[in-house]
């Protein structure tokens, strides 16, 4: 619950040398300063529960908390990141299908937000990782540079779509 400390160290970490490090500094950052600025934090404490309990491999339990912050705070500003952090559980959990499912729930809700590129990501990623689809993998890193043209990842969609089209990379 001390999201002002936290914040003001994610951002000291987000001039670090690692892009890594400082990309996931600068997004739990974001999330700490879109989901404070009214005084009821209670729901960013949930959330960052169960983002704990999810690191702790207490996938259950993660779920069951983002099930009641959904139930008590209905279309609140983390749904977006709730549909998110669903879809990493779900990874986790080897269900691929239902991480598809729940990525394009995001995208179609949220597509414009802050997941959006992210989403999209993953989506292609599990396509060709653990789906075995290739091409529909070159089609969504493809609509991510239509779509997401500044996004942090379209120079490795890049890389992956001429990897997958066989395509020699330099």
């Amino acid at each position: 619950g001390e999201f002002e400390w936290a914040k003001a160290q994610l951002d000291v970490l987000k001039t670090a040398t690692t892009q890594l490090i400082s990309n996931n500094a600068l997004e739990l950052s974001l999330l700490i300063q879109d989901h404070t600025i009214d005084s009821n934090v209670e729901p960013l404490k949930i959330f960052a529960q169960a983002d704990l309990l999810l690191y702790q491999n207490d996938v259950q339990r993660a779920l069951s908390l983002l099930d009641s912050l959904d139930s008590a705070y209905p279309r609140h500003d983390l749904s977006d990141d709730i549909l998110y952090k669903r879809a990493e559980i779900a990874i986790k959990m080897k269900e691929y299908s239902r991480a598809v499912t729940i990525l394009e729930q995001l995208l179609k809700e949220y597509g414009s937000g802050i997941w959006g590129d992210n989403a999209l990501f993953m989506q292609a990623q599990i396509h060709e990782r653990y789906l075995n689809k290739p091409t529909e993998a070159v089609d969504l890193y493809t609509k991510l540079l239509l779509e997401y043209s500044g996004s942090f990842f379209t120079t490795e969609a890049r890389k992956k779509i001429r990897l997958l089209r066989g395509e020699q990379i330099n």
